[in-house]
């Protein structure tokens, strides 16, 4: 069990940074060997959230929104402890 980077990994990461640009999240994406799913980390300061899609929301493009509303609350969460 671990995880690795694929083509896949880099098109999440594409996407969200386009979405993203600042640099206050850091967006880093793996593939879990074992579920074959995709685990985002998303990180801004001192937290650090790990966020699944799995590969039916991946391949259903249903992974989006779910991934905005994790890095909403991110940085709400950056905000309240700045």
């Amino acid at each position: 069990m671990g995880q690795i980077r694929t083509p896949d990994c880099e098109i999440i990461d594409t996407e969200l940074q386009r979405l993203y640009p600042t640099g206050a999240i850091e967006i880093n994406t793996q593939k879990d060997t074992y579920s074959e799913d995709y685990i985002v980390w998303l990180t801004a300061g001192d937290i650090l959230q790990p966020v699944r899609v799995t590969i039916e929301e991946y391949a259903a493009g249903d992974w989006l929104d779910n991934l905005k509303a994790a890095i909403e609350l991110l940085e709400v969460q950056r905000e309240s402890e700045g």
